[in-house]
This record gives C-alpha cells, structure tokens and sequence, in this order.
C-alpha cells in the first residue's frame, strides 16, 4: 500500500519525515511490516501482531497515537484484509504513555476524520 502522511512520525525509535510511504509486508514473515520511502532512501522494519477485524474496512488506513507532539505509527489496515496490524510499541512510547494522555488520529490524510 502506498500512503502520504502529512506529519512526522515515529516508528521503532526511528523519526520518519512526512511524505509518501509504501508499507509490505515481509513475504517470509507476514507479521513484519516494511515502512520504506524510497525518495528519501529511508527503510524500516517494523514488528507487529495480527488482530482480526470487528467490523468491514471501506479503505486502507493508518492510525497514529500522538503524545504532546509526538506521533508514532499504531496500526495499519489494509482494505481486503481480514486482519489487522497493530505494532508493538517502542521504549519511548511506553514511556511518553504513562506521563501524557494518549490521542489517536485515525486518518492522517483528511484532518475532518481526525478523532482525538
């Protein structure tokens, strides 16, 4: 899948520049997600755990927790997949999740969707 975020963000400890970004999945491990931008030579690995959907996706989506001004990639849902990737989360998140209260942005890409 192919998705521009309009912000920065974290992913494994790792700042990411807004911009456009393909997500894979890793073909010999399906619970790995690759996050790449190849404009920018950028490439990162990403653990996550498959959880099944509740309810019909009607389109690809990202969601992001936001701590201050701190934003980390949360989970991807991919239209056509019955599953759900949810990423484990860094040190860092964990840390910022016990100090600040966490909001979500469920869709980056149309800010009147953004819940918080």
């Amino acid at each position: 899948m192919a998705i521009h975020v309009p912000f920065d963000f974290l992913v494994n400890e790792k700042l990411l520049p807004a911009g456009q970004y393909a997500i894979k999945r890793d073909p010999q491990t399906p619970q790995i997600l690759l996050i790449q931008c190849p404009k920018r030579n950028i490439r990162v690995a990403v653990q996550s755990i498959l959880h099944s959907r509740s309810e019909q996706l009607r389109r690809t989506s990202l969601i992001f927790k936001e701590y201050g001004k701190k934003r980390f990639l949360s989970e991807v849902n991919v239209l056509g997949r019955e599953d759900r990737y949810v990423l484990i989360k860094s040190k860092a998140e964990c840390r910022l999740a016990q100090l600040e209260k966490e909001k979500t942005i469920h869709d980056p890409t149309n800010s009147a969707t953004r819940r918080f």
